[in-house]
């Protein structure tokens, strides 16, 4: 038998010898606590649906992308100072959560310089996106227009068509 501490208060405490009755889970509750889902065969979506952040996806892309292409992406000018003060930018940046709000109808469109947008992002001309992607920056000119949203294109783009 495995006595029993009982505290009565800070200073006393008595002593019990009844037995602990041992239990085992409940089979449902123990399956519930199992996530189950269907395995990846391809390592580079199973690597993907891991990925949580923009840093899990550049760890991929050190592996995938040739050593040029990446540390063009990667790298910054000069001394940094544009990606430093963006970094900085974002840590300012808090969640919120906001619970028991009603989600079933937002709408996140606005106007950006008089034009009505369904999110108020905007595409910018980054330079060299065929390193990317063969279709380069027409590519990213078509997703913008499939989705109401703003691309600004550049002289010194590759061709759109």
């Amino acid at each position: 038998m495995i006595p029993q501490i009982h505290f009565q208060s800070a200073s006393r405490f008595k002593v019990s010898s009844e037995r602990i009755k041992r239990q085992f889970p409940d089979v449902k509750f123990f399956f519930s606590l199992i996530v189950w889902r269907i395995p990846f065969i391809k390592r580079k979506e199973r690597a993907l649906a891991a990925a949580s952040s923009i840093s899990d996806l550049a760890k991929i892309a050190k592996k995938k992308v040739p050593r040029s292409v990446y540390d063009y992406v990667e790298g910054s000018a000069l001394d940094e100072i544009g990606i430093a003060r963006s970094h900085e930018a974002f840590t300012r940046i808090e969640y919120n959560p906001r619970v028991l709000t009603d989600v079933s109808s937002i709408d996140t469109s606005t106007k950006i310089h008089g034009k009505s947008v369904s999110l108020p992002i905007i595409f910018a001309p980054t330079g060299y996106t065929r390193m990317m992607h063969y279709s380069g920056e027409s590519a990213v000119a078509r997703v913008a227009a499939a989705n109401n949203l703003i691309y600004f294109a550049f002289d010194n783009g590759n061709y759109i068509s």
